[in-house]
Parts: structure tokens; sequence; C-alpha cells
């Protein structure tokens, strides 16, 4: 049973100096796109008609753009 615990044991600290590299690698990814990104896109924002129209068309089960058939 020790063997099993030595063996969970190195996985944890492997894991923890994975999740340290993925953390620098992410710090530097961010800090390269801000430096090198555009800086001019910007969010879409839609009408507030278009969000009530989108949300009641997921909660009626619709795609986007389909109408219902009246009759």
């Amino acid at each position: 049973m020790s063997n099993l615990t030595g063996v969970v044991r190195l996985l944890k600290k492997e894991q923890d100096g994975l999740t340290r590299e993925l953390r620098g690698i992410g710090a530097a990814l961010a800090a390269f796109g801000n430096a090198y990104g555009k800086g001019t896109s910007k969010k879409a924002v839609g009408s507030s008609k278009g969000k009530d129209r989108s949300r009641t068309e997921r909660a009626l089960g619709k795609g986007p753009g389909e109408r219902r058939c009246s009759g």
C-alpha cells in the first residue's frame, strides 16, 4: 500500500508543477495578446428587442430566424 501512496504523491507533485507551468504560459499569452493584439475589436452589443426575441426563441426551442407558421 505504501507503494501506491508514493505513486499518488508523485502524481500530485507532477500535477502541481504542470499547473504552475500552465499558469505561466497563460500569463505570457495574455501579456503577448495585450501587447500585440489589435485592441480595436469591441464586443457587439445587440438591441434589447433582439435580445428579447432571441430569449423567446430559445424558450420555444426554435432556431435563429425560424418563424411561427400562422395556419
